[in-house]
């Protein structure tokens, strides 16, 4: 074993040594090394980067929710279909409400329409306006930062009350206390009696720019001809199958579907986003490793030609080591370590670079980015496997020269 390994660090000196001698040579074989694995590596830290960010933000819709609405999230150039099915009405969710069991599943409406909010001067538009329930608080998670929620009575006499976003405290009061102060949405006035949890942004998203209001108050101010949405979450996840299917036969009941007749509502839910999401990002991993390898290919085809210019220059050096003693598995073994060297080397660059572009990409843009363990493991795996099979045929080519016509190249 210690011989070996004395026989292995011998190779490696002679190997670095060589390297030494044609750097600009030694940096130009490593480019399609360098290229391949940045390629693949870059990608999955870009991928491994939004797969965290997007089930963070994803996890807002939660995972045990279910969303009965009259459109699909998911369509497929059928959208004609949807738009002529009957709007979704307060009187489909209390009939939902009163024939499910409130310990299993917790059923709330809501509806949106974005509006102008305005306070002293300062003014947003396009402001995303949600008329919600008490039950609300539950099904969407709502965590309260300042003040507080709506009450039972506030939500029955359908007030002007309104719970606002991190993003509108922040640009319309700037530094005062929003609370029990009020705005106008739409020239409607409004009391502030709470400020919702900072969220965040994502992907050109802001989920803190959001207005939440009774129901009620959002038909009495801004009119009742449209669709509301029914969330309805289920509090044991191992029952959102069946309650799924019980709630789309009430469902059918309450709209007057008889048997046959196709569903005029969707019932959506988080794994419909998270597949497509999936396959998109499969799609584009398969994409990096098929360039990726394309560029390994090309560097390793570039690396053998190098090593087979190398054994031709070397063949004095190689006929005086044999003279000396050296057998062809050491010559071979000599040789394979060069080219597995110059791999490594690619490969570690590689990663170096692919750090980089990845605190770039997230300095610049909206997208999160972090390097997978896996993909630093598979970089420098692709670049030994490619210096080994790439390096074989220069090595048995160097092995099997003749000592003595080698002596005598000039």
């Amino acid at each position: 074993m210690l011989a070996w390994l004395i026989k292995l660090k011998e190779n490696i000196m002679i190997a670095v040594k060589a390297l030494k001698q044609h750097k600009m040579r030694s940096v130009l074989t490593t480019l399609g090394i360098i290229i391949g694995v940045l390629t693949v590596v870059s990608v999955a830290s870009i991928i491994s980067g939004l797969n965290k960010g997007f089930k963070d933000k994803l996890s807002f819709l939660g995972s045990n929710t279910l969303y009965i609405q009259k459109y699909p999230w998911m369509t497929h150039g059928e959208w004609y279909k949807y738009r002529n099915r009957p709007d979704l009405t307060m009187n489909n969710y209390e009939y939902l409400r009163d024939h499910t069991n409130s310990e299993q599943v917790v059923i709330a409406p809501s509806v949106s329409s974005h509006r102008e909010v305005k306070f002293d001067g300062n003014s947003l538009t396009d402001v995303p306006i949600n008329g919600v329930t008490k039950e609300s608080e539950i099904v969407s998670n709502m965590v309260i930062d300042e003040g507080r929620f709506f009450t039972n009575l506030e939500i029955d006499r359908r007030k002007n009350r309104v719970v606002i976003g991190y993003a509108i405290k922040e640009k319309l009061f700037e530094n005062k206390d929003p609370i029990g102060i009020r705005i106008r949405i739409d020239g409607n006035s409004f009391y502030v009696i709470g400020v919702m949890e900072k969220k965040g942004k994502f992907l050109g998203n802001n989920f803190d720019i959001n207005a939440y209001i009774p129901v009620g108050s959002f038909f009495k101010n801004f009119g009742y001809h449209r669709s509301i949405s029914i969330e309805a979450k289920v509090m044991d996840a191992a029952n959102l199958k069946p309650v799924k299917e019980k709630l789309r036969y009430l469902m059918r009941f309450a709209r007057g579907l008889k048997p046959g007749v196709e569903d005029n509502f969707s019932i959506n839910q988080q794994e419909t986003i998270q597949q497509q999401y999936d396959s998109l990002t499969s799609g584009l991993y398969t994409a990096a490793i098929g360039i990726g390898t394309l560029a390994l290919l090309v560097g390793g085809i570039g690396i053998m030609n190098i090593m087979l210019v190398s054994v031709t220059e070397r063949q004095k050096e190689i006929g005086i080591r044999k003279s000396i003693g050296a057998t062809n598995r050491i010559i071979s073994f000599q040789f394979l370590v060069e080219s597995i060297i110059i791999c490594s080397l690619g490969g570690m660059i590689a990663l170096l670079l692919s750090y980089f572009v990845a605190i770039g990409i997230q300095a610049v843009t909206p997208f999160p980015a972090s390097i997978p363990l896996w993909s630093i493991f598979m970089g420098l795996g692709f670049s030994w496997f490619v210096g080994i099979f790439f390096g074989l045929y220069p090595a048995h080519q160097a092995a099997k020269l003749d000592p003595i016509e080698s002596l005598h190249y000039e």
